[in-house]
């Protein structure tokens, strides 16, 4: 029987905490805060993909944010997505229908975009339509 050593070739530090939340994060902790404050009427929900189609953004990803409405047949708004590399995840950029196509250098802005999209008027009104409809 022969027996073969295996080298580990390594770093030690290959896994670690990151130094910025990764944008995924971020994005599932809004739709969970969404689904809180709405007292699961609606919910938040991100859908994420593989993203190859603009050189640009190849080997990234996309996530999709959608506001998810239970009682009507789960009907889901997307409301917008961002996209990034897989490393570095920043700069990234976030693509709302009546926007234009805005971009975060990092998490501070990121969290400075999300916050201009979640308190925009059309976000307000789609989401009282939503949660009317949903309970009558």
């Amino acid at each position: 029987m022969v027996q073969t050593n295996t080298i580990n070739l390594w770093p030690e530090d290959l896994v670690g905490v990151p130094d910025t939340t990764p944008p995924i994060t971020i994005l599932r902790q809004q739709a969970t805060m969404l689904s809180q404050l709405t007292r699961n009427i609606l919910e938040g929900e991100v859908v994420s993909e593989p993203f190859g189609n603009d050189p640009k953004f190849s080997n990234s990803f996309t996530h999709n944010f959608y506001i998810k409405a239970p009682a009507i047949g789960g009907y889901r708004y997307k409301l917008f997505y961002v996209q990034h590399a897989v490393s570095p995840e920043y700069p990234l950029r976030i693509v709302k229908d009546e926007l234009p196509e805005l971009s975060a250098q990092n998490e501070e802005q990121f969290y400075d975009v999300l916050r201009q999209i979640f308190n925009s008027d059309r976000t307000k009104k789609v989401i009282r339509s939503l949660m009317a409809q949903s309970v009558s």
